[in-house]
């Protein structure tokens, strides 16, 4: 079941264990709940946030996409690249949508990136122009660290 908003106390308390937890908050929003989320973030400004699917762009407006960028000021917000087949047909590398694709890496940047799913190959070419250590951390070292994994795995 979807909530209506993010202001609901049962939220909140989610919110609060996951921080005194040590969790990380993943959220599968869509743009309108973007500016919703702005608060919690704030609030909790010790606790990452992973946000899914490039924040699903398909299911809002420019306007409330814009909201999604705007919570790359937080550096406790990253975004997974993932869920391109819901914005591009062209795949293996979803050509398409790749200057969008990079509009969003550059926001958050080589630190606040984790790719999620599909062949890495996509990530590279997307990311081409980028040095190899940073594609490196998207491919699988940002997630390393996030996840507090040891470097054996």
């Amino acid at each position: 079941m979807y909530l209506d908003n993010f202001s609901d106390a049962g939220v909140r308390a989610l919110w609060e264990k996951a921080a005194a937890l040590g969790l990380i908050i993943e959220l599968h929003i869509g743009p309108n709940y973007a500016a919703q989320t702005r608060d919690l973030i704030t609030a909790f400004p010790e606790t990452t946030v992973l946000i899914d699917h490039l924040g699903e762009p398909a299911y809002g407006t420019i306007p409330e996409y814009a909201e999604v960028l705007a919570l790359a000021d937080f550096p406790n917000v990253v975004m997974k690249l993932s869920g391109l087949d819901h914005i591009a047909g062209d795949a293996p590398l979803y050509l398409s949508v790749r200057r969008f694709v990079r509009q969003v890496a550059d926001a958050f940047g080589p630190a606040r990136l984790a790719w999620g799913v599909g062949s890495p190959a996509w990530v590279r070419t997307h990311l081409s122009d980028w040095p190899e250590a940073d594609v490196t951390h998207v491919l699988g070292g940002n997630l390393v660290r996030l996840l507090r994994w040891p470097e054996a795995l």
